[in-house]
């Protein structure tokens, strides 16, 4: 636009469009494609299961389990957070 044409503008103007919001939203990148679904299955999985947390102890329900991953509830309020499982065993 320019400094000059900047400066002559209403100190008090708005815009006449809304500016776009709320669009893709990058969560899982990578080359592999079948990883990528895989993690986006998982990412999915859990944002199923913690909102059903969620509502439920919204609704009152206080001894709910959180799905593993769940950090600022399990700080800010000491929920109950499901122990995580490896799938693959590790040698000790």
């Amino acid at each position: 636009m320019g400094m000059k044409r900047v400066l002559r503008q209403p100190c008090d103007s708005a815009p006449h469009t809304r500016a776009r919001r709320f669009g893709i939203k990058p969560n899982v990148a990578g080359k592999n494609k079948w990883a990528r679904i895989e993690a986006l299955q998982t990412l999915k999985s859990f944002l199923s299961r913690y909102v059903d947390a969620r509502l439920a102890w919204v609704a009152g329900l206080r001894e709910v389990e959180f799905p593993p991953g769940t950090y600022l509830m399990a700080r800010r309020f000491g929920v109950t957070v499901a122990p995580v499982f490896n799938e693959s065993p590790q040698d000790c």
